[in-house]
């Protein structure tokens, strides 16, 4: 016997903490820094800081910037642009959880987030800070899984963009019908243009790039004052679980869009998940839904990219969501905490067949 206490000293909760917060709760501090952020950005950051009595902190900053769904992404391009805030894009990039993901899907993700400046400073661009720091941390999350280095991942971020660009004139921000391509550059074309220098990427990676990016064009966030169609907002009908039972099915989650949209499409992707299907179509339903399965312990992001001509539409989905894989003895348990004769907090967890 570790500890005898009586019932009346026992604390009894079945609820266990969230893996991680998905959005950050629009408290009247954040709509305030929203709100101020969108007028003038380092103002923003410097009350932000103020309020709080702390010094700058780059990864807390990043970490409000990616979790605040409705932030200015026209101001927040510009902001994470800036020489100055490397550190902070660092770690904005990182929230993304890039591991196991294909560049041109990573790349994609990342761009639909910001809106991107058309400055240019001493001949260097936004667009070319964005991107190599975009190349440096894809590379770092997954150095283990790839053959080459962060050069190469850097020009071959840049050759993807160049192909766009050739394909379709620029990164897009209006959602829409792509027209025909401006120029009928074939899959070989870009593999050889590829290949005359650097042989180590492969012909099947190198043509799945190209396929994907010559059927949908790169895009970045709306400009709000562009005007265009309003924006249409996804909910999810049934939530996506905070956690998994390792190589269980979950339950079906459901996502809904106000009425059926066949230009319009969700790709799922997440490091050791599996997804039924992999890509959610609203063509015939407004609604449409999956399953997932975790295939190897630990905390796992999921990402969900919106996809087809009239991807920016739509709003309302996190940049990334954190899901835990478990084993089977962690689906249904309870905690018992208590103070002990030396006044310490104890607490033990149980578990138990059937849902407490």
């Amino acid at each position: 016997v570790k500890n005898v206490v009586l019932l009346r000293q026992l604390c009894f909760t079945s609820e266990r903490e969230e893996p991680c917060s998905r959005t950050i709760p629009k408290t009247p501090a954040v709509q305030a820094f929203i709100e101020q952020f969108s007028i003038d950005p380092d103002n923003a950051v410097a009350l932000l800081f103020s309020s709080l009595d702390h010094r700058d902190d780059p990864a807390a900053l990043a970490q409000l910037l990616f979790r605040t769904p409705h932030i200015d992404r026209v101001q927040l391009g510009d902001f994470l642009s800036r020489r100055t805030s490397r550190v902070v894009l660092k770690h904005y990039l990182d929230a993304f959880g890039f591991i196991g993901l294909r560049v041109d899907k990573a790349l994609r993700l990342f761009l639909q987030s910001i809106h991107i400046p058309e400055r240019s400073n001493h001949g260097v661009t936004p667009l070319d800070v964005l991107l190599e720091s975009f190349a440096n941390r894809w590379y770092e999350a997954n150095a283990v899984h790839i053959s080459y280095d962060k050069d190469l991942a850097y020009r071959f971020t840049r050759a993807i963009v160049q192909l766009n660009d050739v394909l379709h004139g620029a990164i897009s921000h209006e959602p829409g019908q792509m027209g025909h391509p401006k120029r009928n550059i074939t899959a070989r074309d870009f593999l050889e243009a590829f290949r005359r220098h650097d042989n180590r990427l492969s012909d099947e990676l190198l043509g799945d790039v190209y396929d994907s990016i010559r059927r949908e064009r790169l895009c970045q966030a709306r400009n709000p004052t562009s005007g265009g169609p309003p924006e249409i907002t996804v909910t999810f009908k049934r939530s996506l679980p905070p956690r998994l039972t390792y190589r269980v099915q979950s339950e079906p989650v459901v996502i809904r869009i106000p009425q059926p949209d066949p230009q319009f499409s969700i790709e799922l992707f997440g490091h050791d998940l599996v997804f039924d299907p992999p890509v959610l179509s609203f063509a015939k339903s407004a609604e449409a839904s999956f399953r997932v399965t975790g295939r190897s312990f630990g905390l796992k992001t999921m990402s969900m990219l919106r996809s087809s001509p009239n991807a920016l539409l739509y709003t309302g989905l996190a940049q990334s969501y954190t899901i835990a894989v478990e084993r089977a003895f962690m689906r249904n348990t309870f905690q018992v905490a208590f103070l002990d004769h030396n006044g310490a907090k104890r607490k033990y967890m149980f578990s138990v067949t059937d849902p407490v």
